[in-house]
C-alpha cells in the first residue's frame, strides 16, 4: 500500500468528514460516497443541479458545486473595502488594488506593474 492509499484507509476510521457536498453541506469520510450522494441533487426529469441559494442550473454536479463553492461560500473578506472571497489567493490578488506597490518592472521599457505576468513583461513594448 502507497502512501497515498494508506491516508485514504486511515480516513475511513476517523471521525472526520473530509468531503463536503457544497450544496447541502452534508459531509462524508470518502470521496466515493459524496460522488454516490451527488446523484440526489439532481433534477429527476431533467438532471441537471440546481444551485440552492441562487436557483442557477448546471448540467454537471462538479459544475454546480464549484459555482456554489466560488459565488456563495465567501469567507475571505478585504478590509479595506469589505469585498468577500472564497479563497485567500483571490483576496491576495484583489488587495493589489488597494496598494500603490509595483515591484515588477518590464526589462525593456521599464514601465513598473502591481503583478508579474511573465509573457506580458518579456513582450511589452512601448
Amino acid at each position: 500500500m502507497n502512501n497515498s492509499a494508506l491516508s485514504c484507509h486511515r480516513k475511513m476510521h476517523s471521525a472526520g468528514k473530509y468531503y463536503m457536498c457544497r450544496l447541502c453541506d452534508e459531509g462524508f469520510d470518502q470521496i466515493h460516497v459524496l460522488r454516490q450522494h451527488s446523484v440526489c441533487h439532481a433534477d429527476p426529469v431533467t438532471g441537471t443541479y440546481a444551485c440552492p441559494w441562487c436557483h442557477k442550473t448546471f448540467d454537471m454536479y462538479g459544475t454546480a458545486r464549484r459555482h456554489a463553492r466560488a459565488f456563495h461560500s465567501q469567507t475571505h473578506s478585504c478590509p479595506d473595502c469589505g469585498k468577500t472571497f472564497p479563497r485567500p489567493d483571490k483576496l491576495k490578488l484583489h488587495r493589489l488594488r488597494h496598494s500603490t506597490h509595483r515591484e515588477f518592472m518590464c526589462e525593456n521599457c521599464g514601465r513598473q506593474f502591481k503583478r508579474k505576468v511573465s509573457s506580458a513583461l518579456r513582450f511589452f513594448t512601448r
